[in-house]
């Protein structure tokens, strides 16, 4: 299906302005659990109210918890095809994607007695969300869900982006309280911050550097508490 959808959108240009787009990021916690990102994407528009959205990701997921006589780290690498519509009117557009994802996923589990290390390989689908709402020509509204079946991982963040200077100057600077959830019947936590975005809309290149506090919750043993930062970068093309 979608090798005949890129034949498609190759003999029939679209009409409407096609883009590509280069997605990445980083993000981390003083308890050493993080996930980095990259993702290149095609947005090809039907019309002027919706478009199909592709996209191809490589991710690294890394994440710890304690076990009731030790700890069990994680870590897996993956690479990910999605693919969806994209709805958009009046300052307003969602996009729902869905796909398949590879994932190498290595496990060390060690107690005071032992150490042993598993290693498996895995396909499965994989789900993403977003949706941007441009309110005012300060204030806009973001939502963004992804669920792995994989890891059976969920990661989601709501925010709200204030622009602190004039919208008619071609750089925006952005503040943008957020909330996040994440985790996995291994790992729950919530987060709360904020971020400092660059936005250039002649090179249409978004920067943003975020930082805040985190909680994370698991089956066995206390909850863990502390900062959590990171970096993203967002370019059209």
């Amino acid at each position: 299906m979608t090798c005949l959808l890129v034949i498609w959108m190759a003999i029939f240009p679209s009409k409407v302005f096609a883009v590509w787009e280069l997605l990445g990021g980083w993000e981390a916690d003083s308890d050493k659990n993080g996930y980095a990102f990259g993702a290149i994407g095609y947005i090809y528009p039907f019309t002027s109210s919706w478009a199909l959205a592709t996209r191809v990701s490589g991710s690294y997921l890394y994440y710890n918890f304690p076990e009731k006589d030790g700890k069990t780290e994680v870590q897996s690498p993956g690479v990910g095809l999605l693919i969806g519509p994209r709805f958009s009117l009046k300052g307003t557009s969602l996009t729902l994607m869905g796909g398949a994802e590879g994932r190498k996923i290595r496990e060390k589990t060690t107690t005071p007695t032992e150490k042993s290390q598993t290693t498996k390989n895995e396909i499965a689908p994989v789900l993403n969300g977003t949706l941007y709402s441009q309110i005012s020509t300060r204030w806009s509204l973001l939502g963004i869900a992804n669920y792995d079946f994989t890891n059976k991982y969920t990661w989601s963040r709501a925010g709200v982006k204030y622009r602190l200077n004039d919208p008619n100057r071609p750089t925006g600077f952005y503040l943008s309280p957020e909330l996040t959830y994440q985790g996995n019947p291994d790992i729950r936590s919530i987060q709360g911050g904020g971020a400092f975005e660059i936005y250039s809309s002649p090179s249409r290149l978004s920067l943003a550097a975020r930082a805040g506090y985190k909680r994370s919750t698991f089956d066995v043993g206390p909850s863990r508490e502390g900062p959590y930062w990171g970096i993203s970068l967002y370019v059209q093309f």
